[in-house]
């Protein structure tokens, strides 16, 4: 496990209330590493997991998961483990390629609302921002980062972002979308 890994499964670790993450990684292993950390963090202590990502990075994990001991069947039945394609998800709130807080909230407020059912502590990772900002759609990317902070405060979420990064560097777009978030994480 990287690093990064340890760091982003200590840091949710020691947190009570909302933390929101953001890690920008340049290889997929490294991300891979750091959702398998961030997964198998919350499973230990409990908390349920919800994953929405890409079915790739569904796919990949959940390998990594069974390799490491993990019966994934057995968690997703039991409501330990959710996982969502991000691309349905998107398809679920966006309209006309901008974010449909009412469609938002029906959608992915009410996944992590059924989550938290009986007083449960949820892990969530969200690659839907990731998805919106490979399409070049910055203000959905940015309004859909709002939500989720006012989500993760909301209901006190142990929340991780990701992007991969490209080059050139970030603009200053992703700038102000790195202090939405309470840490950055690069590797």
């Amino acid at each position: 496990m990287s690093t990064v890994a340890s760091d982003v499964d200590a840091l949710f670790a020691n947190t009570s209330g909302c933390a929101h993450v953001v890690h920008l990684y340049e290889k997929e292993d490294v991300f891979l590493d750091t959702l398998e950390g961030f997964t198998n963090g919350g499973l230990r202590a409990g908390e349920v997991v919800v994953l929405i990502a890409t079915g790739t990075h569904l796919f990949a994990l959940e390998q990594r998961l069974q390799e490491s001991g993990w019966d994934v069947a057995a968690l997703r039945e039991h409501g330990h483990y959710i996982a969502v394609d991000a691309a349905l998800a998107l398809a679920g709130f966006m309209r006309d390629g901008r974010v449909d807080e009412q469609l938002f909230e029906a959608t992915v407020v009410a996944l992590v609302d059924a989550a938290r059912e009986g007083g449960k502590r949820v892990r969530t990772f969200g690659e839907m921002v990731a998805l919106l900002w490979a399409a070049g759609n910055r203000e959905a990317t940015h309004r859909l980062e709002v939500l989720w902070n006012n989500l993760c405060r909301d209901r006190s979420l142990s929340l991780l972002c990701a992007y991969p990064r490209q080059q050139p560097e970030p603009d200053e777009v992703m700038h102000g979308i790195c202090a939405l978030h309470d840490q950055v994480l690069v590797a």
